[in-house]
């Protein structure tokens, strides 16, 4: 639900530059947050009648919950300096090193004995401004801070830092020819990964600047492995599907980081250490254990000791020269609070940023497409003001009466279908691909696979011999040097 929209005028230029102005702007922020807050302050403390959904009316009392959030606007938020942790007093300089937990109380210590300068530089606290839960009875800024998978895990550990560093040990270790080779083997094994139900198909993987995914803490002139798929329309409504279903990952670039997690691992062996594989193996454990929807006590055991073995494993990234300055990184930080925050606000799948974003998307940016683009602010929230009427009704309307039962005996029949079942989905290209042999034991060369006629009959005696006891395993091993990809038919398996 749209509460407000925050009150941020454009001002002169000349202004931008000075640190009144941007003093201003940051305690307008926690200002507004307070004031759209103020209602409920009363009934933090007092009971209030409220109605509630089921019709009765109970004595309830509010509380302000998690606050979803990337690392820019936590910081802003629990007014600390940059690279310092919002939840702990960890040094910038180590942050994983064991430390206490900020608090409002610890703040207001801290400023009673110590200089705006020394706050500033001894404990990352921006003093001079004042957050907004301070005025809110029961309720702390530093224990709201949600995790966020997209923004730590995703977007931030992950394609910012990880996928990186491997590129950046490429260009460290070899020689400058022999690094783009390497780069370009990765880059045609995640092209030719066989299609899959779960996983995405890169039909155009390039090493490109990474300008379609930007970052704020990345070196645009790194080269990075963008996958750029070329969707079908059916293919882009699969993909609008899958978002939809999924609300922690709801655009192309989301969609391409995620798809791009399953298959980095495998297309990365041999080319860097066997201990960079392990890091990466043991950050993708943890990150789907945190985004399952239902975690106990033995997934955050699970979860605390991959994440000791992660940061064992990641040591290698300093021992080869990626990472001199070490790993004292915010957003691989917040891993080590996840247990705790699990904990407090359960399942971190339903706290990610991608669910403010894609509330975004719908109370602004839909309705700034159907404005007229002049003096567009009181035409959105009209738009948003009858979208929010038709949900209503649509929500009061009685369900639809049951469908009548059918006199038709054939109906009423259940039980498994006559027709037959297909478990592939072959695709030929709509032309031949010139210089590709059409015969089997040159095409089986062709590919590198010299077994491919014995595959063959064994795949047909599967077929035709659905029932036998004795069925044949088929066993395919790829290899890192095949034609291009639009060359061969693709194939999909089905369940």
């Amino acid at each position: 639900m749209l509460l407000h929209y925050l009150a941020f005028y454009l001002f002169p230029k000349d202004h931008s530059g000075s640190a009144e102005f941007r003093k201003f702007r940051r305690q307008l922020f926690h200002s507004s947050l307070e004031h759209i807050l103020s209602s409920l302050r009363p009934h933090m403390t007092s009971p209030h009648i409220t109605l509630c959904p089921d019709g009765h009316y109970r004595r309830v009392i509010y509380g302000l919950g998690p606050y979803i959030a990337d690392y820019p606007e936590q910081a802003l938020l629990t007014c600390i300096v940059q690279n310092w942790c919002p939840r702990c007093t960890a040094p910038p300089d180590n942050l994983d090193s064991n430390s206490g937990r900020r608090s409002h109380k610890h703040t207001d210590t801290l400023s009673e004995g110590c200089t705006l300068k020394e706050l500033w530089d001894d404990y990352g606290i921006v003093a001079d401004l004042r957050p907004f839960t301070a005025s809110f009875p029961q309720a702390d800024i530093h224990e709201l801070i949600s995790p966020d998978l997209l923004h730590q895990l995703i977007k931030g550990t992950f394609k910012d830092h990880l996928v990186e560093w491997v590129f950046e040990y490429l260009d460290l270790t070899y020689p400058k020819k022999e690094s783009e080779e390497r780069k370009a083997d990765i880059d045609r094994c995640i092209a030719t990964t066989t299609p899959y139900p779960g996983l995405q198909n890169f039909h155009e993987g390039r090493l490109t600047p990474d300008t379609s995914l930007p970052s704020r803490n990345s070196s645009p002139k790194l080269p990075h492995l963008i996958p750029l798929p070329r969707h079908s329309r059916r293919a882009r409504r699969s993909v609008r599907s899958f978002a939809t279903s999924h609300p922690y990952i709801f655009t192309s670039s989301h969609l391409r980081i995620f798809g791009l997690m399953k298959i980095f691992l495998p297309a990365i062996v041999g080319h860097v250490p066997l201990e960079m594989v392990r890091a990466i193996h043991d950050f993708l454990e943890f990150c789907y254990l945190a985004r399952c929807d239902v975690i106990d006590e033995d997934t955050l055991a699970k979860m605390d000791s991959i994440l000791k073995d992660f940061h064992r494993h990641r040591e290698i990234f300093w021992t080869t020269g990626v990472r001199p300055d070490g790993f004292s990184l915010p957003r691989q930080h917040s891993m080590v609070h996840y247990r705790h925050l699990i904990q407090q606000f359960g399942a971190p799948n339903g706290l990610c940023s991608s669910i403010t974003e894609s509330k975004h998307i719908k109370a602004v940016k839909r309705p700034w497409r159907r404005s007229s683009k002049h003096n567009a602010l009181g035409q959105m929230l009209l738009t948003n003001q009858r979208l929010d009427k038709l949900a209503t009704y649509r929500a009061n309307q009685p369900p639809p009466p049951p469908p009548l039962p059918s006199d038709d005996p054939d109906d009423a029949e259940e039980g498994p279908s006559d027709e037959p079942y297909s478990q592939g989905d072959v695709k030929l290209s709509k032309k031949a691909a010139p210089g590709v042999p059409r015969a089997l034991p040159d095409l089986a060369k062709y590919i590198n696979q010299p077994a491919l006629p014995l595959l063959i009959r064994q795949f047909l005696y599967n077929q035709y011999n659905p029932d036998s006891p004795n069925l044949l395993k088929i066993s395919v091993y790829f290899s890192t040097h095949l034609p291009a990809p639009h060359s061969l038919p693709q194939v999909t398996c089905q369940a």
